[in-house]
């Protein structure tokens, strides 16, 4: 994985991409410190995403986004309504107990957030380390994977690879739709697994089989199958679409059609 950039955004909100402008940034930062020489022919798959940065106050030194705070902020309006702004995915945890313990405060309560002795899912029990299968699946799911190892054994099908050259298998699709509440083929090869972000191009050949596994599982008949395909089909291809052109055709690009 390399990245990230840090750059202003002006795109739509609800669909940003990684435009040429970045995937240029980035092999360039990564060709200064490497010697075999990577280019956009190397790249098999990307994401991206938007930063919510808190506002800097008047007079701050500089209004570069780079140099600006990537912790949060949690503030209480006069009339009670308690707002969580900035920081990042990472921090969701620290974020949570903040805000439950503003609310706690505001509310004249004693108690406070819970989280810091909540343990995460997936991290109770014995967890086995011998075996590929053990691997990868109690790296995924922890102490949960004995639920998918329990998939297999009642499908041994299941135990066979879901996309050519990625680690995850059939038993994993089928288990994001049964007990993590995928409910699109996106969720799963893009949220669940990390198989789009990985190699899009694989992934995309797969679609269609893949919808087809878990169609009895999610309840999806032909033409719910077929949706799906094309619905992921289009991401993939919004993706490949903005790789090719700058920042600012890819705005432009999508100002026009929105209109």
């Amino acid at each position: 994985y390399i990245g990230t950039t840090d750059t202003d955004y002006q795109g739509p909100v609800d669909d940003p991409q990684c435009t040429k402008d970045d995937i240029t940034y980035v092999l360039d930062a990564l060709n200064a410190s490497v010697t075999t020489g990577i280019t956009e022919q190397d790249v098999t798959g990307v994401w991206s995403g938007l930063r919510p940065l808190v506002k800097p106050q008047e007079g701050a030194a500089s209004g570069r986004t780079a140099d600006l705070s990537r912790r949060h902020s949690v503030i209480t309006s006069p009339t009670g309504v308690v707002t969580v702004t900035g920081g990042k995915l990472t921090t969701y945890r620290e974020m949570a107990e903040d805000a439950v313990d503003a609310v706690c405060e505001l509310l004249g309560k004693k108690s406070a957030s819970r989280t810091k002795r909540l343990a995460l899912r997936g991290s109770s029990g014995k967890r086995s380390r011998d075996g590929d299968l053990n691997l990868h699946l109690d790296g995924r799911y922890g102490s949960d994977s004995q639920q998918v190892k329990d998939l297999i054994a009642q499908q041994p099908h299941l135990d066979s690879e879901l996309i050519p050259g990625l680690p995850y298998l059939k038993a994993e699709a089928v288990y994001a739709v049964t007990n993590e509440m995928a409910t699109s083929l996106d969720d799963i090869l893009t949220r669940r697994t990390r198989a789009r972000l990985q190699h899009r191009q694989n992934t995309k050949a797969s679609a269609k089989e893949i919808a087809e596994l878990v169609a009895p599982y999610a309840g999806w008949d032909a033409d719910e199958i077929q949706q799906q395909v094309a619905q992921f089909i289009d991401e993939c291809a919004r993706e490949d679409a903005a790789s090719l052109v700058s920042e600012s055709e890819f705005i432009s690009s999508y100002s026009n059609q929105k209109k």
